[in-house]
């Protein structure tokens, strides 16, 4: 066992104490500049013009069961019914990745499908 005389405790406390009193200063100047970003913030809120104009999305309506369980995912139809509902997700607000897992496909077919503008490069042929 190790013996450690008074004097080497009271130098390990007191290195420990002067190390817990830096770390509180720095905490109460975090806590310091929040607080005057929290001031600023609400100065400016208070502030906002009143001609700013917000747009609301409406919530998707309930998905259409057959293009979540379509045996061929692939058919033209399909195809384009499910890229017009990704995009009225999307639009809404919804991510990537939650469109795709909510129609049990990999995210980059939404971001493919984003990517074409939400158009089927057939459909784009044909309206040529």
């Amino acid at each position: 066992m190790i013996q450690i005389n008074d004097e080497t405790y009271r130098a390990v406390l007191t290195h420990r104490v002067t190390e817990a009193e830096r770390k509180i200063l720095v905490l109460e100047e975090a806590i310091q500049r929040a607080n005057h970003i929290l001031a600023s913030s609400r100065e400016w809120l208070v502030h906002l013009p009143e001609d700013i104009k917000v747009e609301y999305v409406e919530a998707p309506e309930p998905i259409d069961p057959s293009l979540l369980e379509a045996k061929s995912k692939r058919e033209v139809g399909l195809v384009n019914d499910r890229w017009a509902e990704w995009k009225k997700l999307y639009l809404s607000g919804w991510t990537v990745q939650r469109i795709a897992k909510r129609f049990r496909c990999n995210h980059t077919a939404v971001c493919h499908a984003k990517k074409m503008n939400w158009t089927p490069r057939w459909l784009e042929k044909k309206n040529r």
